[in-house]
């Protein structure tokens, strides 16, 4: 059985890229039937939530705002990113080929916008490190198969936009169109895959956007409550039990892809500021941003010659939603 697992970082934010995660895990063979995924947070995740001690420190898929604070750096983020990455056998270290792996459909929009370019290696966590992660996570028998992503700047959310998709639609789309690819990507003999996602801004009601990614599907609402919202989809010969639900994080396979989603946002952000120091007078020096709203504008006010010198949009940097 396979479970796919998506979260997204930047949803909120004004500036920086919208990352969105999805990975793929193969459970147990003798894993119960898939009924018992809908619970949260319950064996064989549970060992990924439990935490890792490593020398003096305690590595655990969490919440990423516990794993990572504002000032406190990315190590801890770094450290359990690199342990999934080397886990599905990613062994790429230059961040153009991390990213030519995780979202080559990307790279495109990625390399027209200059404040997004990370041409330097990711180097990887201490292999200690990494090794014991690995280990502890494996203990329960499950396996991280896969991890993708897609990384939307400004003025693809822009024109996403403009076309008449409003923040949570493009979440959703770009979500549901990444789930579909991973499906795509399964082998033949995957009878049964579960699906979860953290919930989409407000939105409820998933049917649509799940019949237009699935169009050749017959879908089953199961659920839509304030807390949760549950489909199944006979997709060409797989059934698939797929759920939205608020705080879907607290269940590890989610919380995984958060931590991947904001440890990607965070080196884009990284490059954003690196970007407008690097091009700023001494006079100019702006304070760092993380890109939500009111920060936001206060950084743009800083940076405004800057981005005037080099003919830098708003439609190309700022989102308008």
């Amino acid at each position: 059985m396979y479970l796919i697992a998506t979260d997204e970082a930047g949803y909120g934010p004004k500036l920086g890229p919208l990352v969105i995660v999805g990975t793929v895990w193969q459970l147990p063979a003798t894993r119960p039937g898939p009924e018992r995924m809908e619970q949260p947070i319950e064996d064989p995740f549970a060992t990924l939530a439990t935490p890792c001690q490593i020398g003096d420190r305690s590595l655990a898929v969490d919440d990423s705002k516990k794993v990572f604070r504002q000032g406190d750096g990315l190590e801890a983020l770094h450290a359990i990113v690199s342990a999934g990455l080397l886990w599905c056998g990613v062994t790429q270290r230059a961040f153009p080929d991390v990213m030519a792996y995780l979202c080559p459909a990307d790279l495109p929009a990625i390399s027209r916008t200059p404040w997004l370019v990370l041409k330097e290696s990711i180097p990887p966590a201490p292999s200690p490190v990494t090794g014991a992660l690995i280990d502890h996570w494996s203990q329960s028998g499950v396996r991280l198969v896969d991890i993708k992503a897609r990384v939307i700047p400004a003025r693809t959310f822009n024109e996403s936009c403009q076309s008449g998709l409003n923040k949570a639609d493009l979440l959703s789309d770009s979500t549901l169109g990444l789930v579909r690819n991973l499906v795509e990507t399964l082998p033949e003999a995957a009878p049964h895959v579960s699906v979860h996602c953290d919930r989409h801004g407000g939105r409820r009601y998933y049917a649509g956007p799940l019949l237009h990614h699935f169009p050749e599907s017959m879908l089953q609402v199961r659920d839509e409550t304030k807390l949760r919202s549950a489909y199944r989809l006979d997709h060409q010969g797989i059934q698939m039990d797929v759920q939205f639900s608020v705080k879907g994080d607290q269940f590890a396979p989610v919380a995984f892809s958060s931590l991947v989603a904001k440890y990607l946002r965070e080196l884009f952000m990284e490059s954003i500021n690196t970007f407008f120091a690097d091009r700023c007078r001494e006079s100019e020096l702006p304070k760092r941003t993380a890109g939500y709203p009111v920060d936001a504008d206060r950084f743009l006010l800083e940076v405004a010659s800057i981005r005037q010198r080099e003919q830098i949009a708003d439609f190309d940097f700022v989102r308008m939603r």
